[in-house]
Order: structure tokens, then C-alpha cells, then sequence
């Protein structure tokens, strides 16, 4: 007949408290003779953890084995289990968070069989360290650079390497409003980059700067624009008249939308180079930003220049 699984586990219970009242006296003997070290137990120690499941310890004690101070852990068993390695592994957690030594862990096996479960966790599986990512360890010019928007605003925790903070928050808005695919996606990473900004106490200063940077670029009120949207729209009427057609001025509203389209871009690559180089990026860095050759870097930085000398 198959066995009741309490009734062994009561069993169990049972043997596992003969051998608690009795480990300092049979764990000496027992582990030199069976595991060939040397053990001289320095001191008793209880541990019953509280955590999701509650831990209680079989035996530990801080011991000097084999000539090192440590923690020896045991537990008794009198049948193989599921998850017998995986409890070990919870129990390796929690003392070694508390008393920051090195664990040796031993299970007495009580079976009337060869032991036949697994003793080591495969290594792909053991915990031995953490991968470390932090954004301060890298310049903010490696995420400003990026051409994904969730990366960008990750510069607002890197270091700044001396630069004023105002300055690379305008940096990090004219690249999210260049990376935005609308509005709404724009509002979207700067209600992001305002809840990171707290991690470095620069809420205030994100709060100014975005006040004085709306999210979007009135070009309406533009004179280039404003002229550019007439001239569209009136060539397109008048060719339209010429032509008898009537499509003409839905054309010539078109055309002055294309003229929105590029005024807006070609201020925005002119406030990245003009912030950029305020800050001392290079040139390199400036074409990444603005997304435009060097060349073109170049030009606009002869016109701010040049519009600089004659306000002197």
C-alpha cells in the first residue's frame, strides 16, 4: 500500500527532534568521519526567519572549519523532497543577509536508501552577482545622442560632466520634441522626464524650463511662416484661376503646411546647435542631435556667430 504522506511526515518530525537534542553531541563525530574536515563549533546560534514562508533551522552554529570561521547549517531528512535544494537556497538568502559569513550547508540523510536526490544546482541557475546599471557612471551626451525617446531621458540621470542642468534640460526637450511622432507622445516623455527629475531634486528646474519651452512650436505666429502660408496659398488660387480648376486652393493650403513643416524643423535644428555649443559639444556630437551633416553644423554656427557680432 502506498505510504500516508502525513503519517511520514509526522514520522519525520519525530527522528528530525531526536537528532536536534542531540547534534552537538553526534554532528562532531559524524561530519569528521563522513566528510574528512576538521569542525570546532564556537557557538549555538537560533535562527527562525519570517518571511512569505515561514524558516526554522534544524542546526546552526558559527564554527571554525578546517581553520575558517563560518556558519554551519544542517538539516535533517528522512526521505527525499521536492524543492530540497531550492529550500537550501532560501535558507543560504536569509543568514547570510544577516550575520555575513561564509554558509556550509549540510543535510543529514535518515533514509533507509542510498541517497539518490540532487546536491548541486546547476551554475547558470546559482546567484553569484548583479549586473550594475547606472546611468550617472555615463556622460548625458551618450543618451542625448540616442534616437529612442525612453533612452533620451535617461540623460537626466547621467552625469552632466559640469554643465549647467537648465542646459542639458533644453537639450534633452529639443531632442523628445524632434523624436516625438505627435503631441500627445511628446507630453507623454516630458511627464516621464518630470518624475526622474526628482531623483536628482531638479523638479523646480524642469518646472521652469518647461514653462518657458511649450511642447509645441507656434508657428502660426511666425512671420517666415505667416508669409510663406500666403504666398502658397495665393499661387495656388491664382493657378488655379489660370487653370480653371478649383483645386488650386486646397493646393496652395498645402504647400503652406510644407512651409509650417520646415520652418518648425529648421528652428529646431537651429536652438539644438545654438544650446549644444553654449555647452561645449562638439561639432560631432551637435550633427547627431540635430540630425544633419557637419557641414550644416557648421553654417548655422557661422550665423549665430556672425548675428552675435553685430549685437556687440
Amino acid at each position: 500500500m502506498p505510504r500516508n504522506p502525513e503519517k511520514s511526515r509526522r514520522e519525520g518530525n519525530r527522528y528530525d527532534k531526536i537528532f536536534k537534542e542531540n547534534t552537538e553531541a553526534i554532528l562532531l563525530p559524524l561530519l569528521g568521519k563522513l566528510l574528512k574536515v576538521e569542525l570546532e563549533i564556537l557557538e549555538r546560534l537560533t535562527e527562525k526567519r519570517q518571511t512569505t514562508i515561514e524558516r526554522e533551522v534544524d542546526f546552526l552554529a558559527r564554527v571554525r572549519l578546517e581553520g575558517k570561521v563560518g556558519l554551519l547549517h544542517v538539516e535533517y531528512q528522512t526521505q527525499v523532497e521536492s524543492g530540497l535544494l531550492e529550500r537550501f537556497a532560501e535558507y543560504h538568502g536569509m543568514l547570510y543577509r544577516k550575520f555575513k559569513l561564509p554558509i556550509t550547508h549540510v543535510m543529514i540523510y535518515l533514509g533507509d536508501k542510498p541517497f539518490s536526490g540532487p546536491k548541486r544546482i546547476p551554475e547558470p541557475e546559482v546567484f553569484r552577482q548583479i549586473e550594475v546599471v547606472a546611468p550617472i557612471e555615463s556622460s548625458f551626451e551618450a543618451f542625448l545622442s540616442s534616437s529612442i525617446p525612453e533612452e533620451v531621458i535617461l540623460a537626466i540621470l547621467s552625469d552632466f560632466q559640469g554643465r549647467d542642468p537648465k542646459a542639458v534640460f533644453r537639450l534633452i526637450f529639443q531632442q523628445l520634441r524632434q523624436l516625438s511622432t505627435d503631441e500627445a507622445a511628446l507630453k507623454k516623455y516630458l511627464n516621464q522626464l518630470g518624475m526622474l527629475s526628482k531623483l536628482r531634486k531638479l523638479d523646480q528646474t524642469f518646472i521652469s524650463i518647461r514653462k518657458n519651452m511649450p511642447i509645441t512650436y507656434d508657428i502660426a505666429q511666425d512671420a517666415m511662416y505667416q508669409q510663406g502660408k500666403l504666398e502658397g496659398k495665393t499661387e495656388g488660387i491664382t493657378e488655379g484661376i489660370a487653370k480653371g480648376k478649383a483645386e488650386g486652393i486646397a493646393e496652395g493650403i498645402t504647400k503652406g503646411r510644407k512651409m509650417e513643416a520646415r520652418e518648425r524643423r529648421i528652428k529646431e535644428i537651429y536652438d539644438i546647435i545654438r544650446i549644444g555649443n553654449e555647452n561645449g559639444l562638439q561639432k560631432t556630437l551637435l550633427a547627431q542631435l540635430a540630425r544633419v551633416p557637419i557641414k550644416k553644423v557648421e553654417e548655422v554656427l557661422k550665423k549665430i556667430e556672425a548675428a552675435q557680432k553685430k549685437t556687440e
